[in-house]
Protein backbone atom coordinates (compact mmCIF):
# COMPACT_ATOMS: atom_id res chain seq x y z
CA UNK A 1 0.00 0.00 0.00
CA UNK A 2 1.47 3.19 -0.85
CA UNK A 3 2.10 6.18 2.29
CA UNK A 4 -0.85 8.24 1.44
CA UNK A 5 -3.48 6.02 0.40
CA UNK A 6 -2.15 4.95 4.95
CA UNK A 7 -2.16 7.43 5.56
CA UNK A 8 -5.57 8.30 4.56
CA UNK A 9 -6.88 5.15 6.20
CA UNK A 10 -5.05 6.18 9.44
CA UNK A 11 -6.83 9.37 9.73
CA UNK A 12 -9.91 7.62 9.28
CA UNK A 13 -9.56 5.64 11.94
CA UNK A 14 -7.88 7.69 14.55
CA UNK A 15 -11.50 8.43 16.09
CA UNK A 16 -11.99 4.41 16.14
CA UNK A 17 -9.27 4.07 17.61
CA UNK A 18 -9.11 6.33 20.35
CA UNK A 19 -12.41 5.04 21.29
CA UNK A 20 -11.28 1.09 21.31
CA UNK A 21 -8.35 2.28 23.09
CA UNK A 22 -10.04 4.08 25.87
CA UNK A 23 -12.09 1.06 26.60
CA UNK A 24 -9.00 -0.28 27.52
CA UNK A 25 -6.87 2.10 28.86
CA UNK A 26 -8.42 5.34 30.94
CA UNK A 27 -6.14 7.80 30.62
CA UNK A 28 -6.34 9.90 27.11
CA UNK A 29 -2.51 10.37 27.19
CA UNK A 30 -1.93 6.65 27.33
CA UNK A 31 -4.74 5.68 24.83
CA UNK A 32 -2.68 8.63 22.44
CA UNK A 33 0.43 6.59 23.29
CA UNK A 34 -1.01 3.38 21.77
CA UNK A 35 -2.30 4.94 19.04
CA UNK A 36 0.82 6.34 17.76
CA UNK A 37 3.16 3.09 18.83
CA UNK A 38 0.22 1.32 16.74
CA UNK A 39 0.73 3.56 13.82
CA UNK A 40 4.74 3.44 13.80
CA UNK A 41 4.15 -0.45 14.07
CA UNK A 42 1.84 -0.94 10.94
CA UNK A 43 3.98 1.91 8.91
CA UNK A 44 6.32 -0.24 9.35
CA UNK A 45 4.54 -2.98 7.72
CA UNK A 46 3.16 -1.21 4.90
CA UNK A 47 4.77 -3.11 2.64
CA UNK A 48 2.90 -6.17 3.30
CA UNK A 49 -0.41 -4.47 3.01
CA UNK A 50 -3.09 -4.93 0.65
CA UNK A 51 -6.00 -3.62 1.03
CA UNK A 52 -7.82 -0.81 3.08
CA UNK A 53 -9.88 -3.74 5.03
CA UNK A 54 -5.88 -5.25 5.92
CA UNK A 55 -5.27 -1.92 7.08
CA UNK A 56 -7.65 -1.20 9.19
CA UNK A 57 -8.00 -4.85 10.65
CA UNK A 58 -4.08 -5.10 11.28
CA UNK A 59 -4.02 -1.53 13.23
CA UNK A 60 -7.10 -2.63 15.37
CA UNK A 61 -5.11 -5.42 16.13
CA UNK A 62 -2.30 -4.01 17.10
CA UNK A 63 -3.82 -1.09 19.50
CA UNK A 64 -5.84 -4.06 20.67
CA UNK A 65 -2.43 -6.21 21.75
CA UNK A 66 -0.45 -2.40 21.98
CA UNK A 67 -3.26 -1.86 24.98
CA UNK A 68 -3.43 -4.77 26.88
CA UNK A 69 0.68 -4.28 26.51
CA UNK A 70 0.26 -1.45 28.47
CA UNK A 71 -2.28 -2.74 31.13
CA UNK A 72 -0.14 -5.33 32.13
CA UNK A 73 3.15 -3.89 32.10
CA UNK A 74 2.18 -1.52 34.60
CA UNK A 75 0.71 -4.03 37.00
CA UNK A 76 -2.27 -2.99 37.56
CA UNK A 77 -5.69 -4.87 36.32
CA UNK A 78 -8.52 -3.37 34.26
CA UNK A 79 -11.84 -4.56 35.90
CA UNK A 80 -14.96 -3.54 33.53
CA UNK A 81 -18.50 -4.69 34.83
CA UNK A 82 -20.64 -6.44 33.25
CA UNK A 83 -24.09 -6.38 32.94
CA UNK A 84 -25.00 -8.20 36.22
CA UNK A 85 -22.85 -5.96 38.05
CA UNK A 86 -19.64 -8.85 38.26
CA UNK A 87 -16.25 -7.66 36.78
CA UNK A 88 -14.62 -9.16 34.45
CA UNK A 89 -10.80 -9.09 33.34
CA UNK A 90 -9.92 -7.09 30.25
CA UNK A 91 -9.33 -10.00 27.72
CA UNK A 92 -12.25 -11.64 28.82
CA UNK A 93 -14.34 -8.47 28.08
CA UNK A 94 -12.75 -7.64 24.74
CA UNK A 95 -13.17 -11.29 23.58
CA UNK A 96 -16.70 -10.68 24.21
CA UNK A 97 -16.81 -7.88 22.27
CA UNK A 98 -14.95 -9.12 19.19
CA UNK A 99 -17.86 -11.65 19.27
CA UNK A 100 -20.22 -8.94 19.41
CA UNK A 101 -18.69 -7.44 16.53
CA UNK A 102 -18.68 -10.85 14.48
CA UNK A 103 -22.61 -11.45 15.03
CA UNK A 104 -23.15 -7.50 13.79
CA UNK A 105 -20.78 -8.10 10.76
CA UNK A 106 -22.37 -11.04 9.45
CA UNK A 107 -26.48 -8.92 10.27
CA UNK A 108 -24.41 -5.98 8.52
CA UNK A 109 -23.94 -8.77 5.45
CA UNK A 110 -26.80 -10.58 5.27
CA UNK A 111 -29.90 -8.22 6.21
CA UNK A 112 -29.41 -5.08 4.96
CA UNK A 113 -30.18 -3.99 1.72
CA UNK A 114 -26.87 -3.48 -0.56
CA UNK A 115 -27.77 0.70 -0.21
CA UNK A 116 -27.89 0.31 3.48
CA UNK A 117 -25.20 -1.79 3.84
CA UNK A 118 -22.79 0.46 2.03
CA UNK A 119 -24.19 3.53 3.76
CA UNK A 120 -23.53 1.70 7.02
CA UNK A 121 -20.10 0.27 6.41
CA UNK A 122 -18.93 4.16 4.97
CA UNK A 123 -20.02 5.93 8.55
CA UNK A 124 -19.48 3.63 10.97
CA UNK A 125 -16.53 1.30 9.79
CA UNK A 126 -14.92 3.98 7.59
CA UNK A 127 -15.83 7.15 9.03
CA UNK A 128 -16.42 9.39 6.28
CA UNK A 129 -18.79 12.30 6.76
CA UNK A 130 -22.34 12.36 5.77
CA UNK A 131 -22.13 14.78 2.89
CA UNK A 132 -19.20 12.45 1.04
CA UNK A 133 -21.60 9.65 1.72
CA UNK A 134 -23.78 11.19 -0.03
CA UNK A 135 -21.77 12.23 -2.98
CA UNK A 136 -20.35 8.64 -3.45
CA UNK A 137 -23.68 7.77 -3.67
CA UNK A 138 -25.43 10.34 -5.72
CA UNK A 139 -27.79 10.85 -3.08
CA UNK A 140 -29.25 13.46 -0.91
CA UNK A 141 -27.52 13.73 2.70
CA UNK A 142 -30.76 13.38 4.03
CA UNK A 143 -31.44 10.20 2.03
CA UNK A 144 -28.05 9.15 3.57
CA UNK A 145 -29.36 10.03 6.90
CA UNK A 146 -32.54 8.13 6.63
CA UNK A 147 -31.02 5.13 5.18
CA UNK A 148 -28.48 5.03 8.03
CA UNK A 149 -30.86 5.79 10.63
CA UNK A 150 -33.03 2.26 8.80
CA UNK A 151 -29.78 0.24 8.60
CA UNK A 152 -28.95 0.87 12.59
CA UNK A 153 -32.39 -0.13 13.43
CA UNK A 154 -32.46 -3.40 11.41
CA UNK A 155 -29.35 -4.41 12.94
CA UNK A 156 -30.16 -3.16 16.20
CA UNK A 157 -33.38 -5.34 16.28
CA UNK A 158 -32.15 -8.73 14.81
CA UNK A 159 -28.86 -8.10 17.22
CA UNK A 160 -31.82 -7.96 20.35
CA UNK A 161 -33.42 -11.10 18.79
CA UNK A 162 -30.03 -12.79 18.39
CA UNK A 163 -29.59 -12.14 22.04
CA UNK A 164 -32.75 -13.22 24.00
CA UNK A 165 -32.37 -16.63 22.08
Amino acid sequence: MNNDHLTNVFTRLRYKLRMAGSAILRNPDDVEDAIQDTFCKVWNSRDDIETESHATALSITTLRNTCIDAVRKSGTEVAVLDRDGQTDCCEEVLDEADDAYTVVRKIIDTSLTDVQRRIITMRDIDGLPYAEIARIMNMEEATVRVNLSRARKTVRDIYRKSNTL
